[in-house]
């Protein structure tokens, strides 16, 4: 299935499974998260307590670009899940965490 504009077509899947996946990683790894930093939150390990490993990044940003291209689905786990955590932080090992002391972000 390809999505066209110009000549030549751009897949969709492509976009949802390599790009998207691989824009999110960035994005985590640079540390641009704006909306973060807006909210007051952030992402940590879930067993050290520190900045999640490049690994970990990999893993949850694969796992949310299925989130989304999924139609949130799931996300279900975040809703029953003592720790409200979503499907990509639970294999990533991963947690969002309240930041209480702004100079910490």
């Amino acid at each position: 299935m390809y999505f066209s504009v110009i000549e030549g077509g751009f897949s969709i899947e492509a976009f949802m499974f390599i790009y998207f996946p691989l824009g999110i990683f960035i994005y985590w790894v640079i540390d641009l998260n704006i909306g973060k930093k807006l909210f007051g939150i952030k992402v940590i390990d879930e067993k050290t307590g520190n900045k999640p490993t490049v690994i970990q990044c990999f893993i949850r940003s694969l796992l949310f670009s299925l989130v989304v291209s999924l139609n949130l689905v799931f996300l279900i786990p975040m809703f029953v899940s003592k720790k409200n955590r979503a499907f990509h932080d639970m294999l990533a090992g991963t947690l969002v965490i309240k930041i209480t002391d702004k100079n910490s972000v």
